[in-house]
């Protein structure tokens, strides 16, 4: 791979900064509970983890809108936000690629009032120059997120990479013409722990 300039590191927030699927299965079963739906299987709904409130209501909630399901996860979401952790590392390595001077933002399908929420209550918005949610325009995986967060940096696609867990962001990455790090995931480059992020920022910027 060729070596592009580095400015910016922009990150899914669930599954890479911090560890929220199995508070979000719970809220998709109080949601199921809501109205009147059959409990949805782990596996099945960890299969569509991270794909927004569109696919949701499509493929579990066709009864409600976008926004009445907006409102209802925020809700529940919030009463079970005690329950949500750090991904190992991750504060950590939101410090150490800050310091590095590189801009940082947060690209999440969480519907935007609620990631405002979770980002102030975690210290991670504090820690990132800006950030992208579902609300604020097409969901991942199209690639209008992603290009909303370069746009706030400040930043080109050419000179900036994704970081995230699933399949829909790849299909973000590709989308936006961005380069893409896996976590855990197979990508442009993939890895298994975040320090190995703020080591690879830290070459990329040696090389130049």
């Amino acid at each position: 791979m060729v070596t592009r300039p580095l400015r910016a590191v922009l990150y899914d927030l669930d599954g890479v900064l911090i560890e929220s699927r199995a508070t979000w299965y719970q809220v998709i079963l109080d949601a199921a509970r809501h109205y009147g739906r059959p409990p949805i299987e782990r596996d099945h709904f960890y299969g569509t983890f991270g794909q927004g409130i569109r696919r949701d209501v499509e493929q579990f909630f066709p009864m409600a809108t976008e926004g009445e399901l907006t409102r209802l996860y925020h809700e529940r979401m919030l009463a079970r936000a005690h329950e949500v952790d750090f991904i190992e590392h991750a504060l950590e390595t939101l410090e150490a690629v800050g310091s590095l001077g590189v801009a940082q933002a947060i690209v999440t399908n969480t519907p935007v009032d609620l990631a405002r929420e979770i980002l102030g209550r975690t210290g991670i918005r504090s820690r990132v120059d800006a950030f992208a949610a579902a609300g604020e325009a097409p969901e991942k995986p199209a690639p209008d997120l992603v290009r909303l967060a370069l746009a706030r940096l400040g930043a080109r696609a050419a000179e900036a990479i994704y970081v995230g867990d699933s399949p829909t962001d790849v299909a973000a990455a590709r989308a936006a013409a961005i380069e893409m790090v896996g976590y855990r995931i197979d990508a442009d480059l993939r890895i298994e722990g975040l320090p190995e992020l703020a080591e690879f920022v830290r070459r990329r910027l040696e090389s130049r």
